[in-house]
Formats: structure tokens, C-alpha cells, sequence
């Protein structure tokens, strides 16, 4: 109920927002110029809604509710962190659609490589993090009958640095250009894909299987995304960027395993706070002391506001 109405809230503030910058007119109508685009984006919803719950639905139908119950919340955590990051890519839609219908490639390619270094920037500590404290995640909030839960969210980790990739950086970037039928294909593909994949994996690991599927078929849409899109614009990677961050994901996750052992015998949710806190410092610490541009960047900004 909540949802629905800060929904629907949401939608009635915007429209009322918008007569202040659009004049609304209905005589002028061309409905069916703008059919085909919208039945590609319905489409490609339909595809999506459907990959992201067939796992579950999958589960409900083969296995026991227990295991359906490790799978979602393993799932939810996963997916809430991943969602999140996917969330700042919203804020490069309208640029990158100026950009492309200005024909200005070269500022599309600054902001697409800026935005795929800052996504793996939060992207990977998250999925090392959630992966080494998957247990402690799982005591906190759902208790010691959920253990079965920790294996799924470490095999789901990795969806916290594919599903922004796919979601944010190269699903934007196709929608931008106008290459909405490419992404129903990317996203049509994963939804079969995974409906595959987890009748064959599901009977065999349940919901590590699920997980498993899902990872797997999260990877494909991020590689057939990448291949239309180095298609459309030559995307720079900057490696050295990406090795800077792998760099410090690897001293974070050294942290992290020291402090398992030394806060063993520390109550779970202060054991959390400190692992946390000091993953967090440590890895903004190294990446400082190798100086990757997005830390960088970010630190130059906060001195030029204050000044």
C-alpha cells in the first residue's frame, strides 16, 4: 500500500510540475509515430519482469517454501545493493540523449567511460563486501535458520557489479542511441536464457542453482550489450583505472578476513560496524594513495564547493 501510494504520489507531483515547463496539448497528437517505440520498451519490461522473477516462480513449483525463502531474501539483499548503484545511471539519460542527438561522440564517449569507472568503483567493493560478510549479513537480519542463505548470496554477489553494467552503463547507452529493438534482444535473450538455465540448475542446487542461473545469465546480457554497443561508439576502458580498483578490493577483502578472526567473539552487529567502517576507509585509502581519477575527482570537488 505504501508503494502504491508514493508511487502513484510521485506520478500526480510530476504532472502537476510539469505544466510549469510543458503546455500540454491534445489536437496535435501523432499516437501511432510513437506506438513502435513504446510497444519496444513494453517489451523489453515484460523480458525483464520476467528474468528477474522466473527463479523464484521456478523454485515455488520444484522446491520446498524454505528454499524459497533462502533464495528471495539472499536475492533481496543482492538486488538492493545493485539497484542502488543501477540508480545513478538515471542521471546520465537526458545528457547522453542531448549528446547523441547533437552528434556530440566525443562527450558521449567521456561520460559512458567516466560513468563505467565510477560503476565499478562502488560496484566491486560492494559485491567482495557482500560476499565476505554474507554470513554475518544473514545472522543480523534473519537469524541462524537462514544459513542455508549464506552460499546464495556469495554466488549472487557478483550480480551487484553485472546487474549496474547491463541496467545503468550499456543499457543507457543503447536506449540513448536509439537502439531500443538491440536492447529487447539483449533482454529478451537473457529472459529465455534464464528460463533454461534454471531448469536445468534448479533440480540439481535448488536455490544455488537459481542463483547460479542468474549470474550466468546476468554475464550474457552484459556481453551482448557490450558487443552492440562498441558497435554503435568505440567505448575507451581505461585498465590501469580498473586494476587500481581491483587493487583495492583485494586489500579490502585482506581486511576483512583478518577482522573475521579477530572479531569473532564480538556481538554480530557491532563485528558488522567495524568490518564495514574499516573495509569502507581502507579501500578509499588505497585508492587515494594510487590516486584513481573517480576518488580524485570526487575529493577536487568537495575542496572547489568549499572554496
Amino acid at each position: 500500500l505504501i508503494v502504491c501510494f508514493g508511487t502513484a504520489g510521485n506520478y500526480l507531483l510530476n504532472m502537476a510540475s510539469l505544466s510549469k515547463y510543458v503546455k500540454l496539448r491534445t489536437d496535435s497528437l501523432e499516437v501511432m509515430k510513437h506506438l513502435k517505440i513504446i510497444i519496444t520498451f513494453f517489451g523489453s519490461v515484460i523480458a525483464i519482469e520476467l528474468y528477474s522473477l522466473i527463479d523464484v516462480t521456478m523454485l515455488t513449483y520444484t522446491s520446498s517454501s524454505s528454499v524459497v525463502g533462502y533464495y528471495s531474501n539472499a536475492s533481496k539483499i543482492v538486488k538492493m545493493l545493485a539497484n542502488t548503484i543501477t540508480g545513478i545511471g538515471a542521471v546520465m539519460l537526458p545528457r547522453l540523449s542531448l549528446h547523441f542527438a547533437e552528434r556530440k561522440f566525443d562527450d558521449v564517449r567521456v561520460i559512458v567511460k567516466n560513468f563505467f569507472n565510477a560503476t565499478l568503483t562502488l560496484s566491486i567493493p560492494a559485491a567482495v563486501g557482500v560476499g565476505l560478510l554474507a554470513k554475518e549479513i544473514v545472522i543480523l537480519l534473519f537469524g541462524m535458520e537462514f544459513m542455508p542463505a549464506v552460499p546464495t548470496i556469495i554466488i549472487l554477489s557478483p550480480l551487484i557489479v553485472l546487474m549496474p553494467l547491463s541496467g545503468g552503463v550499456f543499457g543507457q547507452l543503447l536506449l540513448t542511441s536509439g537502439n531500443e529493438k538491440k536492447y529487447l534482444l539483449c533482454v529478451g535473450t537473457g529472459a529465455g536464457l534464464n528460463c533454461i538455465l534454471n531448469y536445468v540448475f534448479i533440480p540439481i542446487w535448488q536455490n544455488n542453482g537459481a542463483a547460479f542461473a542468474s549470474v550466468l545469465t546476468e554475464g550474457l546480457v552484459d556481453l551482448f550489450m557490450v558487443i552492440f554497443s562498441m558497435k554503435i561508439i568505440k567505448i575507451e576502458i581505461d585498465k590501469k583505472e580498473i586494476a587500481k580498483t581491483v587493487c583495492a578490493a583485494i586489500f579490502m577483502a585482506f581486511l576483512l578476513i583478518v577482522l573475521k578472526i579477530v572479531c569473532a567473539d564480538i556481538p554480530v552487529i557491532f563485528a558488522v560496524v567495524i568490518k564495514v567502517m574499516s573495509a569502507m576507509i581502507i579501500y578509499f585509502i588505497v585508492l587515494c594513495i594510487m590516486k584513481q581519477k573517480f576518488v580524485v575527482g570526487i575529493i577536487q570537488n568537495i575542496f572547489v564547493k568549499r572554496r
